[in-house]
């Protein structure tokens, strides 16, 4: 059974290799073995998620790893984030963040 290190590979190989879908079935394999990704691992994959056009899971994903950690997410990747948001018309989740985060 692998250790949270070798998901973190893993899940990296992925993201690299653009197989988000592979990425996140890591991640839940991950966290349902106990294990919480890395900060670098989340931001990649949060980064990845928004670079694709999937801002709303990448929403998701930057959120649940902030409830569930003291680590924050970086403010690039937030930006990188929000970028997809407006890219992809998604006013609501812009309007989200701003209230949740600025206010």
């Amino acid at each position: 059974e692998p250790d949270g290190k070798t998901h973190d590979l893993l899940i990296q190989r992925y993201i690299d290799g653009d197989n988000i879908e592979v990425a996140l079935r890591r991640l839940t394999e991950m966290e349902d073995a106990g294990f919480s990704p890395s900060l670098k691992t989340a931001e990649d994959l949060v980064s990845k998620l928004s670079e694709v056009g999937y801002p709303k899971l990448a929403f998701d994903l930057a959120n649940a790893f902030e409830r569930e950690s003291v680590r924050r997410i970086s403010s690039e990747t937030w930006v990188t984030l929000l970028a997809s948001c407006a890219q992809n018309s998604y006013v609501g989740l812009f309007l989200t963040f701003v209230l949740k985060h600025v206010l």
